[in-house]
């Protein structure tokens, strides 16, 4: 099934934390400092904004890292700041967007490899969990990239 190309707004990125963490409002509430959970249930409808001082209280109480729901909140409640910031300090990373960014430069720790539409699909497949063409591993074509060879 195709991804819906629209990005999640923040009322439905809280909808999907809750229901994914398989814990209450009450309990994610209580965690995230709100005294009681129907404010979560405005939040989650679109009814009223997530407080952004709140918002990594409220990302961890449902097991998520921080960024992606910060990135979103500030982008749809702030877009000017949002763009100002990211311009100023980069695009935020999640932990686990950290990591493939670490597993880059380990690969490849003298140089910056070329990123190729080759290249790109063959990393964004991987990543997506389709089943690798088994005559063509990412990594072997990474390393190629990185010692100046096309295995093509």
């Amino acid at each position: 099934m195709p991804q819906d190309p629209r990005p999640l707004t923040v009322a439905d990125l809280v909808a999907k934390m809750i229901d994914e963490s398989g814990r209450t409002q009450t309990a994610i509430a209580a965690e995230t400092g709100f005294p009681k959970p129907n404010v979560l249930s405005m939040i989650r409808h679109g009814q009223t904004r997530l407080p952004l001082d709140r918002a990594p209280a409220f990302a961890r109480a449902c097991g998520r890292d921080p960024v992606h729901l910060l990135r979103t909140a500030l982008a749809e409640y702030h877009p000017a700041v949002h763009r100002v910031l990211v311009d100023a300090f980069g695009e935020p990373l999640t932990s686990l967007e950290a990591q493939l960014v670490s597993v880059y430069r380990a690969i490849a720790p003298q140089a910056d490899l070329p990123i190729d539409t080759i290249l790109r699909d063959e990393i964004a497949a991987a990543l997506s969990g389709e089943a690798p063409d088994p005559d063509d591993d990412v990594l072997e074509l990474i390393r190629a990239r990185r010692d100046g060879e096309d295995p093509r």
